[in-house]
């Protein structure tokens, strides 16, 4: 295995693992560390390996002839979402088990797996755009961020291979993301998802977070894994867990999350109003029946009920600086009962924690709605395509065999990366984090925000705007700006 990496970003990377901290890379060509310092252990691997060989086995055997396969990682924060390994294994889980994958995958069948890493997901994007037009055949698999110049941008550049058409590649199945498969195709063309080929997938769906220490203040006795398990986690048990318990503990009269106690301290911007949106079970936007088309409809009497019950859960007295509220500092801090984010911060930020926490899914509107869904950050680096100019027999072999690996090796290990060795990591949590996994979402409109109707979402529930009025200045230049993606999407 072969990495490509920078003198100075490596230096960078050494030092964040020392510190066990998390930044962004500025250099390019260079690899990153996982932070995290849990060894994989050998014995269980081996068992793990041969359990995962059996998915391996319906691909049939192949031998590339030691070809290369390259994968280009446009990472814009390589320390925090590690998805390449060291060239040897360090004791840290996660390069450890990317290790052992590649070996697997190299030692089955004949190919040899060469990395590299772009430490800027714009610049790593263009220089895979370049090399399609420039008809290099430089990358056979491209890992990176949805937005700020990432996959979400060169999608319609003719540049990305069609995921539908690539042999091998079985996307509505469990190592891929269904949902995604569902939502973000058109006219039989599909050009980037996730799944658990890249890890940092187990960072970035949204999930809620209970301090279990704060439970016996209020005796609350709930099983919210039993809640959760039958369907019954709902809008409604959230809005009964949080409502009445802010204080103004230092009596100014202002609620600030730097020194005041919340029941309920999410970050009160748009990825926390997505998020709710999205788990209860709002699409943000659809398709027609035959997926030709991109529909933008939130006028049914269900998704009113939804944005009118989630106006109540959302705290409207809490006072913040910046752009969010600073979930990280209030909860390890013990001063709310619940936050709401992404997974990454029970790994970035809860870790150093005293108190011990659940992580649940994000809750479903009402008991009726079919399932749980996560809704996903589009700007971590877990997002996979493949350059339209790839041998695709090659290229779809090698992606489809690395995620059905890392499905069934890196999946249960992403539990003691998540949880650390408290309390909560046992049966019953990494089944919550099975329906986490499950279920990530994302659609068009999360990701290409079509007339900045993300932000009309937020004041709807943060400044409880009236959801027809607000989107009705929005809907139109909306809808023409989904069409013209649908436009240059099958171009």
């Amino acid at each position: 295995m072969k990495r490509k990496l920078s003198l100075s970003l490596a230096l960078m990377l050494l030092a964040l693992t020392a510190a066990q901290a998390v930044a962004c890379g500025d250099s390019t060509d260079k690899k990153g560390n996982d932070t995290t310092a849990s060894s994989s252990g050998n014995e269980t691997t081996t068992a793990e390996e041969t359990t995962a060989k059996s998915l391996l086995d319906d691909l049939g055997d192949k031998d590339f002839g030691g070809r290369t396969f390259t994968f280009l990682d446009a990472n814009g924060n390589p320390a925090a979402h590690v998805n390449i390994p060291a060239d040897e294994e360090t004791g840290e889980t996660i390069n450890d088990l990317l290790y052992q994958r590649d070996s697997v995958i190299e030692d089955k069948y004949n190919v040899k797996l060469d990395y590299v890493q772009i430490a800027n997901a714009n610049d790593g994007c263009a220089a895979l755009k370049n090399s399609v037009l420039a008809g290099d055949n430089d990358y056979d698999f491209v890992m990176s961020n949805l937005m700020s110049g990432g996959l979400g941008s060169i999608a319609t550049d003719g540049v990305l291979a069609n995921l539908l058409d690539t042999p091998y590649l079985s996307l509505s199945d469990k190592w891929w993301s269904h949902y995604m498969y569902d939502n973000l195709q058109l006219e039989g063309r599909m050009y980037y998802t996730t799944g658990d080929i890249t890890p940092t997938l187990y960072q970035m769906p949204a999930c809620v977070y209970i301090n279990r220490s704060l439970l016996d203040k209020y005796n609350i006795d709930t099983n919210f894994y039993e809640l959760v398990t039958t369907g019954k986690w709902t809008v409604d048990e959230l809005y009964s867990l949080t409502r009445d318990k802010d204080e103004d503990l230092n009596q100014d009269g202002v609620m600030s999350d730097q020194d005041d106690f919340f029941g309920f301290a999410p970050q009160m911007q748009t990825l926390m109003t997505e998020s709710l949106l999205v788990g209860a079970g709002v699409d943000l936007s659809g398709l027609n029946a035959d997926k030709t088309d991109i529909v933008l409809d939130f006028s049914s009497e269900r998704t009113q009920n939804v944005f009118t019950k989630l106006q109540q859960v959302v705290p409207h007295n809490i006072t913040f600086e910046g752009n969010s509220v600073d979930t990280g500092k209030v909860f390890s801090e013990d001063r709310a009962l619940v936050t709401m984010h992404f997974v990454e911060k029970a790994i970035n930020t809860f870790r150093s924690m005293n108190s011990d926490y659940y992580i649940l899914p994000v809750p479903k509107y009402d008991e009726a709605q079919d399932g749980y869904r996560s809704f996903v950050n589009a700007w971590i680096n877990a997002f996979s395509a493949i350059p339209a100019n790839a041998d695709l027999e090659f290229s779809g072999f090698i992606t489809e065999a690395l995620a059905r690996y890392s499905y069934e090796v890196i999946r249960p290990r992403a539990y003691d990366i998540t949880y650390k060795a408290k309390a909560t990591r046992d049966d019953e949590s990494a089944e919550m984090l099975d329906i986490v996994f499950d279920n990530v979402y994302l659609d068009f409109n999360a990701i290409y925000d079509f007339s900045g109707m993300m932000n009309a979402f937020n004041s709807v529930l943060v400044d409880q705007t009236p959801l027809a009025s607000t989107l009705a200045s929005k809907l139109t230049s909306a809808q023409t700006q989904a069409e013209k993606l649908v436009q240059n999407w099958v171009d």
